[in-house]
């Protein structure tokens, strides 16, 4: 009984430990590094297309997930006019900025 306690706590300690973080950064032009504004970004937990979140970058091409658990993701982001860009990303125990993420223009047609 006190073996089965003792994991018991050992598990809630552990999990208690993973808190959800904050995912952040901003999306600029490539060629410009004008921000990139109204795009879409995209959290998709690796391996399991089912879970995923979704903001919409500010006009200051910056933008902000909250409440992500820790864990391994593929950041996607798209706009009209630009490039899909994917790359995948480790969230851990800390708040997680990006930076500048720089997006290519589509080749005019």
């Amino acid at each position: 009984m006190r073996r089965i306690l003792f994991s018991f706590f050992i598990a809630i300690a552990f999990v208690s430990g993973l808190k959800a973080q904050t995912v952040k950064g901003l999306l600029q032009d490539a060629a410009d590094k004008t921000p990139l504004a109204n795009a879409t970004v995209k959290l998709i937990v690796s391996g399991s297309q089912a879970k995923e979140f979704s903001v919409v970058s500010n006009s200051k091409g910056l933008f902000t997930f909250n409440e992500i658990p820790p864990g391994n993701y593929t950041l996607t982001v798209s706009s009209i006019g630009y490039l899909k860009k994917s790359k995948s990303i480790i969230v851990g125990n800390n708040i997680s900025n990006l930076g500048a993420i720089l997006i290519l223009k589509e080749a005019k047609t």
